[in-house]
This record gives structure tokens, sequence and C-alpha cells, in this order.
């Protein structure tokens, strides 16, 4: 631990003082991130595909690849996350709920807020480095997705684990040997969680910050370092090499579908076009990120402009001991990721989540170098401003977030359903990739996507689903059946407004039946 924090006096890097200070931050996290994580039903559609890929995993006690609920393969992503689900319910004895979809995320996003608090311990002292920590706990898209079942968070913990690993330089080989272990380890997780993306945000922000750090620009990261490119090459290889026998024995298992559907469509297509999918413009994330990046977006804009046009600050961010380093090393690693994911045509906005703690602390050190100019007495209102967005922010997104629940409500819907179709008789979704719905039904169900499969399934009298925008076009193409609705979603809706989607459960009876 002293290793770590050489660059401060004795005095502020004892490890009983960071214990103290990330025992006092821990605690913070938990509340904003982990309570009340069963209060809502899984809303998201990840969430729900999340849950019962998990189930799947729990009940063939086959783990090479998770299954949804009507049989089909999870072939879009690795089965990192799904791992993670369906070993925290294995721990409390039960079959996946709520709590288990959610905690890898707000877990992860704890880990990650204390790794960035020791991180820049290393170079600031106490007080920048708390400001740091509470600019990305109290984010508004960083405690939404910490309190969300996605893979994103938890992808952000392991590329950011990654990255501050490679700024340490340990002496002894035994350090040596442990870091190249949990590099290895983070880069073989970003593969597991999210394929080639993770593992090249990683690679890709340590082979730029290796050509910054040339001897022109070494002074610039103070005691920062970074792997070699010959470290990163190795270590990427290796990262690969533990994660190909999965990838060969499921993509056998699957006759080549793994390989068309994770590598080909989900990384390639979606990265540079044919995809059905909708694509966004390169400048998609700066509108998003300044909404996002709320409430401390504004800051992070005064800092900039403060900083630019007076040349006292410029100089006072290098003149601080570990500001500097803090400052070019933050910026080096959000610009990769930033950059990297805005090349991508297809975007969405949780994809960007790993840039996060890096524009916090690029946002920390502009905001602590303005502020250093100032008097004491405008430093304590300012840091009471703080700490009062801050819990603002808190309660506002946790409001929000129950609020935006509700037009997903279907539990009700889902357990009338059950009501006219028990199990284990199975239930007919006609072109509905609906995820929540699925997991609310719950096992045996079956999709069915063309109009002569589902005429040969529904026989002479059945059931299915359907959405309500596609009733009239259903009563068209099936007429030799008399359709009968049996209920409506949004009969079932608790709250006022209107419902996310809506979706009939129709009973058809041929016309000539008897």
């Amino acid at each position: 631990m002293r290793m770590l924090f050489a660059g401060l006096p004795s005095r502020e890097n004892s490890p009983a003082r960071i214990i103290c200070e990330i025992a006092i931050l821990l605690p913070l996290c938990l509340i904003i991130y982990a309570t009340d994580l069963n209060g809502s039903d899984l809303w998201a559609s990840h969430e729900a595909r999340a849950a019962m890929d998990a189930q799947s995993l729990l009940e063939s006690q086959d783990y090479l690849l998770p299954q949804l609920f009507d049989g089909s393969l999870e072939l879009q992503k690795p089965p990192g996350y799904y791992w993670l689900v369906a070993g925290l319910a294995t721990l409390r004895g039960h079959d996946v709920d709520e709590i288990d979809v959610r905690l890898p995320a707000a877990l992860s996003a704890t880990f990650t807020v204390l790794l960035v608090h020791v991180f820049v311990r290393r170079l600031l002292p106490r007080r920048p480095a708390f400001g740091i920590a509470i600019i990305l706990m109290t984010s508004i898209h960083w405690i939404a997705l910490a309190r969300t079942g996605r893979i994103d968070m938890v992808l952000t913990g392991v590329v950011t684990m990654a990255l501050i690993l490679g700024t340490w330089s340990p002496v002894s080989r035994v350090g040596m040997f442990a870091k190249s272990l949990l590099l290895l380890f983070s880069l073989a997780s970003a593969l597991f969680l999210k394929g080639l993306i993770g593992w090249l945000m990683i690679l890709g922000a340590w082979s730029v910050l290796c050509i910054a750090k040339s001897r022109r620009w070494n002074s610039r990261f103070d005691l920062l370092c970074s792997p070699t490119l010959v470290a990163t090459v190795l270590l990427g290889f290796g990262s690969l090499i533990l994660v190909i026998p999965w990838f060969y024995l499921a993509n056998r298992h699957t006759n080549g579908e793994l390989f068309e559907s994770l590598i080909v469509y989900h990384h390639f297509h979606r990265a540079f076009g044919g995809s059905e999918l909708a694509s966004h413009p390169v400048w998609f994330y700066i509108p998003r990120l300044a909404f996002d990046f709320l409430p401390w977006s504004p800051f992070l804009l005064v800092s900039v402009v403060a900083v630019l046009r007076r040349r006292e600050l410029r100089i006072n961010l290098q003149e601080q001991p570990g500001l500097g380093g803090l400052y070019w090393f933050s910026l080096v690693a959000f610009c990769v990721i930033f950059f990297g994911l805005s090349f991508s045509r297809f975007k969405r906005a949780d994809y960007l989540l790993p840039a996060y703690p890096w524009l916090a602390i690029f946002t920390g050190v502009l905001w602590n170098a303005m502020q250093s100019r100032h008097s004491s007495s405008v430093q304590r209102m300012t840091q009471i401003l703080f700490l009062l967005v801050s819990l603002g922010t808190t309660i506002g997104v946790r409001i929000s977030q129950q609020r935006d629940a509700l037009p997903y409500e279907i539990h009700a819907f889902s357990v009338a359903v059950r009501q006219e179709q028990p199990k284990p008789s199975p239930i007919l979704l006609f072109r509905l990739e609906a995820h929540q719905l699925s997991w609310q039904l719950g096992k045996p169900l079956k999709t069915v996507i063309e109009w002569h499969d589902l005429r040969t399934l529904l026989g002479d009298n059945a059931n299915f689903l359907i959405r309500e925008e596609a009733l009239a076009e259903c009563q068209e193409e099936l007429k030799e059946f008399r359709l009968k609705i049996l209920l409506r979603s949004v009969d079932f809706l608790q709250s006022a407004g209107k419902a996310h989607r809506a979706y009939v459960f129709l009973k058809a009876e041929k016309s000539n039946a008897p």
C-alpha cells in the first residue's frame, strides 16, 4: 500500500488514512446503488434477457451457452455477465430474481468509485480525491446504470481496473507477477463480458499512452507509468488464448452460428454498417454526454473555459505535484474510449460508460486547479454547493428511475395470461421479442415468426400473444379463424399514462369449427 502512494508525504498516504476514506465512501455507494434493488420488476429488456439466460444456466447446469425461455440460444454476447448472475443466485440459494440481475452492476459501480479514489490518492490530497469520487458517484447516468442489470457497468469496472493497473510499477518480481495476472484477468473478463469491444478499449488506451509517453511527453505524466507496446501485445494475445477454448467449443456447438452472430453481426456490422439497426452520426455522444454527465457537465464546461482563457491555471496544472499527470492520463484515456466509440455506426448512450471514470477525474482535476486560486471562504461555499448538488442529484435519479419503470408494468397482465393458459402449456409469441413479458410469463414459451407456422400451431383452437399494433394485420391474415381478444395489457397498467408497449392475448378458433 505504501508503495502505491509513494508520491505523497507519509502523513497523507498512510494506509490507515486511506482505509478510513474507503470506509466513508463504501457505505455511501452501497446506499445509493444497492438498496431496494428489488423495488421494481425487471423492466429493462437487457435485465429480463439476463435473468432468462442465467436461469437457464441454473436449470441445465450447462454453462457453455445460456438460453432464453423460448429455447433460443444466447448468441448476441458472451456469457460472462450471465455467469455472474447465475453464480449470485446459486450463492443465495434460489432462482434468479431482480437482486441477482442488478447486484453485479451495483457492486461494480461501487468498486469502480473506490478504485478511482485510491488511484487519485496516489497523487492528490484527500479533499480533491474525494471530490473526484463524488463526481463519478453522483452523475445521473452512472447512478441509473449502477441500479440496472446491464453488462456495461461491469465492463466499466474491468476496463478501469486494467488501465489503472497499467500505471502501477511494482519493484519486486512477486508484484510484477501479480500485476500480470490481474491484467490478464481484466482483459479476459472484458472478452467474456462484451467480446472484442472492451478488450480493444484497454489495448487501445495502453497503445496511445505508450506513444504519448515518448521522451518528449513523458514528463507530463509525472509518476504514472504504462505498459510497453511489447507488453501490450503479449497481454492481448495471452487473454485471447484464455478465451479461445470457450469460443471454439461454443461455436462448434452452434455449427458456426456463434461466429456469425457475435463476431460478424454484433461486432462488425454494428460498427461499420450492413445492419438493419439505425446508424447514428459521429457527434451523437456529445449531446448525450452533456446530459448524462449532469450535474457535472456545467462544472466541466466552466473549468475548461477558465483553463483555456487563463494562463496561470495552465501553469498551476503543471506546478502542483500529480495534478498534471492525472490531467494528461485521464484526457488520453477518455479520448481513446470516446472517439473509438464515436466512429461506430451504431451507438447507445450506455456504451460510453467506461469513459465516465476518466471524465470524472479530468473534471475534478480542472475544477481543483481553478478553485486553488480562490480564497478559503469561496472554497468552502463551493464545497457546500458541491455536496448539495450531489445529494439533490442522487434523490432525483432514484425518484425518476422508479417513475420510468411504471409504463413497463406487465406483471399483472402476465399472471392473467398464465391463468388463462397455465403451465405446462406453452404460450405462443407471434413476432415478439419482448424479454420483459417472456420473463414474467415463464417457461414454456414458443416464438413464431412466419404466418404459415402460426397457422399450423394454432390448429383448430389455440391462444397466442401479439403486439396490439399488429392486431389489424393479424385479423386480415387469419381470416379462416375467429379471433377473440382475451386480455389486453393496457387494462392491467397500474399507473396513469401510456404503456411502453401494448400486448394482446388472442384466442383463435377455426371458423368452420362446430
